[in-house]
């Protein structure tokens, strides 16, 4: 599409429409098409790009899913970050693209600048400020406390399952384990002074990985 172009950011096809139209286009109630479309609160998303390319592009797409956003108001995402992507990522190679979705089938894209890597300290994980999902390695096993959604979190899941590990779905022991945070805005980041053979394995397979653009 040219910029002359854009697809509108409300769910629909060629003209912004309301979501009872659209329901009713498809042939259900409006309730029936937000159970199985809409989240029920404003979701936002940082995903990371780089030299034009959005890291892992068909899986984040897929991850939507784990939160209620249905095959619609993904077809509609595509086809504004497809938009995007040929219009936009030029003027920014590398950054940030920050999806937002809204209960009423908004869907808005942003790109910012990427902000450096954090670093992973005993201080931010005492305060509660990890950037991403906190994943933990111990004797064999890959410890998280939510069954993975986000990209960079399926994506850790996969290759620890690849490499002989268990996952564990559980709370997280933190004694005596490896400690890292995933993210699909920062990849793998390390708590360095508890860093090990786990860690490192899947750093070094995740950043030959996340980069792809699949």
């Amino acid at each position: 599409m040219s910029e002359d172009t854009i697809p509108y950011n409300k769910v629909g096809s060629d003209k912004p429409e309301t979501v009872a139209d659209v329901a009713e286009s498809d042939g259900l109630s409006e309730e029936e098409w937000r159970a199985q479309n809409l989240p029920a609160s404003k979701l936002a998303f940082r995903w990371r790009y780089t030299n034009k390319t959005i890291h892992l592009y068909e899986r984040r797409l897929r991850s939507l899913a784990a939160f209620n956003v249905g095959p619609a108001v993904q077809a509609w995402v595509r086809s504004r970050l497809e938009w995007v992507r040929d219009n936009k990522l030029y003027e920014l190679p590398d950054g940030v693209i920050v999806l937002t979705i809204d209960p009423e089938g908004l869907v808005d894209i942003q790109l910012e600048e990427l902000p450096a890597t954090p670093v992973l300290t005993q201080a931010l994980l005492d305060a509660g400020e990890v950037p991403g999902t906190l994943w933990a390695a111990r004797d064999g096993q890959l410890f998280v406390e939510q069954e993975p959604r986000h990209a960079a979190d399926t994506l850790v899941r996969d290759l620890a399952t690849t490499l002989g590990y268990e996952v564990v779905v559980d709370e997280l022991p933190l004694d005596g384990t490896e400690v890292f945070a995933a993210s699909d805005e920062f990849g793998i980041v390390p708590l360095e002074e508890t860093r090990g053979q786990a860690t490192n394995k899947l750093i070094e397979c995740f950043d030959k990985l996340w980069t792809l653009d699949r």
